[in-house]
């Protein structure tokens, strides 16, 4: 059995321990103290090796360390259900149709529901997605900006990333997207979607330096591979 923590993708500790070391051979347990580990987002690997230490199964799962010095109990808050006339109904089930990939039914509903409360982050977002889906970029722009000026935004960099880039506003999609990953940490679709707008621009020593984040990442992605391959042939 091999433990594996990571941090970002980086291995930050290891164990390897014989399935002889355990008594039972059913369930296996083991304690990893955190104390020296800095606050961020962890990932924690197990996998089962064979006799030649080759990989035959495995398993992972993230998890996180807190700057905070405690963590309060948590709260049990229960809400009753709005009115069967609230906006919120339309938003739920336009999600479901857009889940079926009813483009025209989850239209209807989530513009419905956004436009009786377009001060609503969430019917805001939900009808943004379906706008980006019907490749309306101008108008998720339209819809997503009064939420660029406060907190709400953070929810928004990730789509406002992408309609910038579908509209060919690369230098703009770049900042959106690094702003995302400044707040919620590697995402290889953010990555691969920086390296496609500093390639769109000229800008070919800063796609690389994305393309091969996202490659230490995620080492099994061939395209992004190829493209490495191919802008380094063009230095």
């Amino acid at each position: 059995m091999e433990y594996t923590i990571l941090k970002e993708g980086v291995k930050v500790h290891s164990l390897t321990r014989s399935l002889a070391e355990y008594p039972g051979q059913s369930d296996f347990f083991e304690e990893f103290p955190l104390a020296g580990y800095l606050p961020a987002y962890y990932q924690i690997k197990i996998a089962v090796l064979n006799g030649e230490k080759a990989e035959k199964l495995s398993t992972q799962i993230m998890f996180d360390i807190t700057p905070a010095a405690a963590i309060a109990r948590p709260w049990v808050l229960s809400r009753p259900l709005p009115a069967s006339n609230d906006p919120s109904f339309d938003a739920v089930l336009g999600i479901q149709y857009l889940n079926r990939n009813e483009p025209a039914k989850a239209r209807a509903l989530l513009e419905s529901a956004y436009r009786r409360d377009p001060n609503s982050k969430t019917f805001a977002l939900d009808f943004c997605r379906v706008l980006f889906a019907a490749k309306e970029y101008t108008e998720v722009k339209k819809a997503a900006l009064p939420f660029m000026n406060d907190d709400r935004k953070f929810d928004f960099l990730q789509i406002m990333g992408e309609t910038s880039q579908a509209l060919g506003e690369y230098a703009e999609a770049i900042a959106y997207f690094k702003d995302d990953l400044a707040r919620f940490g590697t995402n290889l679709l953010v990555l691969n979607a920086i390296g496609e707008c500093y390639v769109k621009i000229g800008n070919t020593a800063e796609a690389l330096v994305a393309y091969e984040r996202s490659l230490q990442l995620n080492p099994n992605q061939e395209n992004i591979k190829a493209l490495v391959k191919s802008l380094k042939e063009k230095k």
